[in-house]
């Protein structure tokens, strides 16, 4: 929208910014008038938290405006260095900086003045800790209609409001959303929603949930969270209607001194946070980063299945699907996030279901049949003196429980609704909400290793069965490889349940992955070298369906770590993210 230049005012001997709008901007007949009126406007907001304009030329088709030089750094260069160094800023100094930031938002809403902009890069530094805002009215200057007609996005997609990524100009509200995003990037280290393109971005602002800040850093106090939560609603009637209410809130929020100190890693221990080729498991849930969001999505998802609301009768299925490309992390998402986020009880009731993870095989009637033995011999759950009764007699030694198994097995092959008359009986005695949920990870495998077409149908039978009776125990999860959806086209109601209850696995966008490579990394006390981290990405943009390569370079970035410093060196050594496998074949 403009471009900005620095010059020297001789008359007062000054250094001055001039912002010079660009010359396509202003051929819209209402601009003159426009440009005058608002320049006067923002001229006349005197607040130390933002910027001085000192004039205003409009001569010909030359418009600029004449402000204060700010020659510090911005908050996007201090945030950046903080990352490189594997730091984040101390919560009490980000708590202080971004009321700072707030009250000088709040002073300009209540003279009619939104930013529609605000972004790290345009606060600057005129001191080691006073934020000064830059750019303030520019868009309301150049004119919102006018650019949204010339296809122009007004705001930056990573700070924007949904509103905004809609075409809206935006008010207070807009305002607040930014600040949102700021304060979430400054608590966490990355901001809420990235993408591969400013519209994916925009899209992410519009559609996805919000990854919970406490599932980034654990650490942040929840009050903080509730604040940046209400302030990311995607509806502008539910957050903050202005940033006087925001700093209203922060104000309730205790604020300890501000002190200069970065908030360090965790020290230093010997555990490998990263899984190579193997899937993270559910003990691997503290190492698991970069999913956030889809996690959320997952678990609302799954709780919108077991909600209360309407009569088991009416109830959906509950019955899940999670597909995805080969190597885009499904079963990793699933056992290392969906499994522990539910024993925590992120859905009501969870933490007392009973959670079986099984893989079909090439016998899945058995492998099922064995879950349920686990299961029936309350060896798996909650110690329930309910879940002890499947055979009118308590089973425990190794010998019984095969025997279990293998008439399970039978029952399974013999009737595709055994598996819910089994856990109804088995259950009968229990609490009206206690749940089996069943995990079917790498579904496909019915297809690649099992042979036996009845123990096949029979299988899809019993799960499909048991998850459609209203007042059912059981609950089915499965991951599958979407290359393997269509040969689901043979069995309509598996293909039908599919298509109607599924979650796809995309590819992870660059926060996402940089997520992924940085936190487990910091739950060790992991740094580092300047300019790995990015590199790394550089490498995964060009490798698509890269995560397993990019956990193997990780361990061997890991096995190569000097005291707690990963290094660049040792990356390429390695052949980076499309090497490292090739190279360690060629040391067996």
């Amino acid at each position: 929208m403009a471009q900005v230049y620095r010059a020297f005012q001789p008359d007062l001997e000054r250094d001055v910014a001039i912002k010079v709008i660009h010359s396509h901007l202003v051929e819209d007949p209402d601009f003159v008038h426009r440009f005058r009126h608002e320049a006067k406007v923002i001229a006349a907001l005197r607040h130390p938290g933002i910027v001085q304009v000192y004039d205003f030329i409009a001569e010909g088709d030359t418009f600029c405006i004449i402000m204060e030089l700010v020659p510090g750094e911005s908050l996007q260069e201090r945030l950046a260095a903080a990352h490189e160094r594997g730091e984040r800023i101390a919560l009490d100094k980000t708590l202080h900086l971004f009321r700072l930031i707030t009250q000088a938002v709040a002073y300009a809403h209540n003279h009619g003045i939104y930013h529609r902009d605000l972004k790290p890069a345009n606060v600057m530094f005129v001191s080691q800790d006073q934020p000064i805002l830059v750019d303030f009215g520019l868009s309301r200057i150049v004119g919102t209609r006018r650019l949204a007609d010339a296809g122009t996005i007004v705001g930056t997609p990573t700070y924007m409001s949904p509103e905004q990524g809609s075409g809206e100009a935006g008010d207070a509200r807009s305002d607040v959303y930014s600040l949102g995003v700021m304060l979430y990037e400054l608590t966490t280290g990355v901001p809420p929603f990235g993408g591969d393109s400013s519209i994916s971005i925009i899209l992410n602002h519009l559609d996805e949930p919000l990854p919970p800040p406490r599932s980034i850093n654990p650490d942040l106090p929840i009050a903080v969270e509730q604040v940046i939560q209400k302030a990311l609603e995607k509806s502008p009637a539910k957050r903050y209607q202005s940033a006087q209410e925001l700093l209203e809130a922060l104000d309730e929020i205790a604020l300890p001194t501000p002190s200069l100190a970065t908030e360090k890693v965790v020290p230093l221990d010997t555990r490998c946070p990263y899984r190579g080729l193997r899937v993270f498991e559910e003990e691997h849930a503290e190492f698991y980063f970069g999913r956030e969001a889809l996690l959320h999505q997952l678990v609302e998802k799954v709780g919108a299945l077991t909600a209360e609301s309407q009569p088991a009768s009416a109830r959906p299925a509950q019955f899940l699907a999670v597909l995805g490309a080969s190597g885009s992390g499904k079963s990793s998402l699933v056992r290392a996030g969906l499994v522990p986020a539910l024993r925590e009880g992120a859905v009501p009731g969870s933490a007392d279901w009973v959670i079986q993870v099984m893989k079909p095989g090439s016998q899945p009637l058995a492998e099922l049949a064995a879950q349920l033995a686990t299961v029936m011999a309350g060896e798996e759950g909650p110690p329930d003196a309910t879940l002890r009764q499947p055979f009118d007699r308590k089973r425990s030694d190794a010998q019984d429980k095969a025997q279990d198994a293998a008439q399970l097995r039978n029952d399974l092959f013999t009737n595709g609704r055994a598996l819910h008359l089994l856990m109804r009986r088995a259950w009968s005695d229990a609490p009206p909400e206690r749940r089996l949920l069943l995990v079917v990870d790498q579904l496909e495998e019915i297809f690649t290793l099992c042979d036996d077409e009845k123990a096949r149908q029979r299988f899809i039978e019993n799960l499909l069965y048991a998850t459609a009776v209203g007042d059912g125990r059981v609950m089915v999860l499965l991951t599958m490889r979407a290359d393997f959806y269509h040969r689901c086209a043979v069995y309509r109601n598996l293909a039908g349940r599919l298509s109607a209850r599924h979650v796809l696995v995309g590819s992870m966008d660059e926060a996402e992955l940089r997520r992924a490579i940085e936190r487990p990394a910091q739950r060790v006390g992991l740094k580092f070298e300047t300019g790995l981290v990015n590199a790394i990405l550089a490498d995964v943009a060009r490798q698509p369906g890269s995560l397993p390569l990019l956990q193997h370079a990780l361990l061997e970035l890991w096995e190569q770590r000097q005291g707690q410093l990963l290094t660049l060196s040792a990356y390429q050594a390695s052949g980076g993210v499309s090497g490292a496998i090739a190279q360690r074949a060629d040391t067996l």
